[in-house]
């Protein structure tokens, strides 16, 4: 999302400087293809830095709640620990620790069971 908008305002910004620099004559085919090129590179060229945008936007708009209403994280070792915003119940939080510290991973049908009983 944020590629197709820098792509575009790129564009719209070469297009005005180039317009207002060549005005009595601008050359109009350099504008077509040069605008074709730069609206196919600018989204690849963009991209890590449209991701981090993304996600700045996203934690701006949904913020991560207080780790300290979530106190069964504090006891889970930080690869177990799911995360904030998803609890999961005292149940199945205990059965995957158990699981996992004994070195085996939870089978999906033993966490099911455990999540419906």
């Amino acid at each position: 999302m944020f590629n197709i908008v820098a792509a575009e305002l790129c564009f719209a910004a070469v297009f005005v400087v180039v317009l207002l620099v060549t005005w009595p004559d601008p050359p109009w085919d350099a504008l077509l293809y040069g605008g074709v090129v730069l609206m196919l590179l600018v989204p690849f060229l963009f991209f890590p830095f449209s991701k981090t945008l993304f996600l700045a936007f996203d934690l701006l708009f949904r913020p991560r709640p207080p780790t300290s209403s979530f106190p069964w994280m504090a006891e889970a070792p930080p690869s177990v620990a799911p995360t904030p915003w998803l609890p999961m119940p005292q149940r199945l939080r205990r059965k995957v620790l158990a699981t996992v510290s004994s070195g085996r991973a939870p089978s999906p049908r033993s966490i099911a069971s455990t999540y419906l009983r």
